[in-house]
């Protein structure tokens, strides 16, 4: 007897307004991000790296950056994708 592991594929949407259309409609707890033209089902955040980023943002907040209306972003060293 042979078992089939089937993987679903990621959706394919044409660009982020269907995607934020799709992610509306969707009744679920899971996190998604549009990454290529494919919503990635994202895993959730490890307790830890909650601590870490919750103390980044912490000390952020107290820094003359911030006052100055300063941005901190998450995955600023991703390299971006536009287009095609």
């Amino acid at each position: 007897m042979t078992a089939t592991i089937t993987h679903k594929q990621p959706k394919q949407m044409a660009n982020v307004a269907e995607f934020e259309r799709w992610l509306a409609k969707k009744k679920t707890d899971y996190n998604y991000e549009f990454v290529e033209g494919k919503a990635i089902k994202k895993q959730p955040m490890k307790q830890n790296a909650f601590f870490i980023v919750s103390h980044l943002l912490d000390t952020f907040a107290n820094t003359q950056a911030f006052k100055n209306k300063g941005k901190l972003l998450p995955e600023a060293g991703r390299k971006p994708r536009f287009g095609g």
